[in-house]
């Protein structure tokens, strides 16, 4: 982690903590015990939510040679894991949409407030699955200073010093 974001490790070690324990801690004392599993609830629907908008740019940048490198994943790990982001994406969207719809049926407000609410949610839905399906088929588009195709990547890593100090040859290949 410290070679992609350029902080050092002590710095993430530190701050990691506050920025994920800090603010559920406070909200937990205002709320009290008996609000915790509502907040748990809500943190896993959100999280459930936003997860294809991390995972998905994170496969596909550390599947692509012109941006990580000799770094990229190999091809059956790549394979393993978009088979396995895609079946947790769709049971994720799947329960997402089977809720919200048992809820709609099952709430006791009235019908016409039902189809206000479905008129607003439904293409929310459809907008979100459009846009996880426009990322994960989107072109990976690079605009970083690329190594040149003549040079091959073992001779450019080897090129560069270790962050660890260590002084092992890495045999690496896009």
């Amino acid at each position: 982690m410290q070679g992609f974001s350029g902080m050092r490790v002590f710095i993430i070690y530190l701050f990691a903590p506050c920025l994920t324990m800090v603010p559920t801690l406070i909200i937990c004392g205002i709320g009290g015990a008996l609000r915790v599993r509502q907040l748990i609830n809500i943190a896993a629907v959100i999280l459930s939510f936003v997860l294809p908008f991390a995972l998905v740019p994170l496969l596909k940048f550390s599947s692509c040679c012109s941006m990580i490198g000799p770094y990229k994943n190999s091809t059956w790990i790549t394979r393993i894991s978009w088979i396995l982001s895609l079946v947790i994406i769709g049971i994720n969207t799947y329960f997402f949409c089977t809720s919200f719809v048992s809820w709609l049926v099952y709430s006791d407000l009235p019908r016409f407030a039902k189809a206000i609410i479905s008129t607003l949610v439904f293409p929310f839905m459809a907008a979100y699955i459009a846009a996880v399906i426009y990322l994960a088929f989107r072109k990976v588009s690079t605009n970083a200073v690329l190594p040149s195709s003549s040079v091959s990547c073992e001779i450019e890593v080897a090129e560069v010093p270790r962050q660890d100090n260590k002084d092992e040859v890495l045999a690496l290949h896009c």
